[in-house]
């Protein structure tokens, strides 16, 4: 009975009923959205993760194509074992730095914003590309050779050929060739002559040989603007466009040469074989006409 007793008045939640809790709507409505919502939201992680993963994987590709397109120069060190430099600490490295160096300054004098092709070394950053074992320079690698586009390396030696001692300075006389591969040979130049106290001469001119077979037009923008040597430039634009280099450019040089020779009508038929750049066209073309005294013709092309 004490038993009966303390049962009976013991506190007891209120019981709710069952059929309440399972057959109300919004409860139901709720439970839904909630479940409805987690596997929305798992279902978008997953999307966004493979969007993310092709974006990659786009950008990937279009940097191996970007960088297997370029025309790459890689200058190597030069071979200079004359013993005639080494008072000046001039060595095949040095040397390589100080080409490099005088191609920037051709560059800055003549003042050309673009040029179409690059020297320097090939610098690639080296990592492991995505769900791959193989590293991002072996994919430029291969992209190259499939695009035959190889970069090109470029060096060259210089050998003491012999003393001029009937010079009050000793000048010594150099045998300089230049090396280009695959398939370019090397190129032979005739025996020059320099003071081995002053190698800052030596190494322009080695500047220029490099320059010529990258560039050979923008080598004879410098030695006509520069150098005020018009038959060397036009040797040099000739060589640019048998080896297709800058056709349209090396017209519009080669008018503006011809023009300073007085040869007017030749320089309107080179600017007229220009495909392109016709802001340049018209400005060259405008000046040959105003040299002809051709005033209203040169105002129209100045004005087009």
């Amino acid at each position: 009975f004490g038993g009966w007793l303390r049962f009976q008045a013991s506190p007891k939640p209120p019981r709710r009923p069952v059929w309440r809790k399972r057959l109300s709507p919004t409860s139901w409505l709720k439970d839904k959205f909630k479940s409805s919502n987690l596997e929305l939201i798992g279902k978008g992680w997953t999307i966004g993760k493979e969007i993310v993963k092709g974006m990659f994987f786009v950008v990937i590709v279009w940097s191996i194509y970007h960088e297997a397109s370029k025309k790459v120069f890689i200058l190597d060190p030069f071979d200079v074992p004359p013993k005639q430099f080494e008072e000046v600490e001039m060595n095949a490295q040095s040397v390589r730095d100080s080409i490099l160096e005088g191609i920037g300054r051709l560059k800055a004098e003549v003042r050309l914003r673009r040029t179409q092709q690059i020297i320097l070394p090939l610098e690639l950053p080296d990592f492991k590309v995505p769900d791959t074992d193989i590293s991002y320079k072996v994919f430029v690698g291969w992209a190259q050779k499939l695009l035959h586009n190889e970069p090109v390396h470029l060096g060259g030696r210089v050998r003491h050929h012999r003393t001029d001692f009937s010079t009050p300075t000793n000048l010594h006389v150099f045998d300089i060739t230049f090396r280009a591969s695959p398939e370019d040979p090397i190129r032979q130049n005739p025996l020059q002559t320099f003071d081995a106290k002053d190698p800052a001469t030596l190494e322009m001119f080695l500047a220029k040989g490099v320059l010529r077979q990258v560039s050979p037009y923008l080598l004879a923008v410098y030695v006509f603007s520069k150098e005020n040597d018009p038959n060397t430039a036009l040797a040099m634009i000739d060589e640019s466009m048998r080896a297709g280099k800058d056709v349209s450019l090396c017209h519009s040089l080669r008018g503006v040469i011809l023009d300073s020779k007085g040869k007017f009508k030749e320089a309107i038929r080179e600017y007229q074989k220009m495909n392109d750049s016709p802001v340049t066209r018209n400005i060259n073309w405008g000046t040959t006409l105003f040299h002809l005294h051709n005033y209203p013709n040169a105002i129209s092309h100045f004005e087009e």
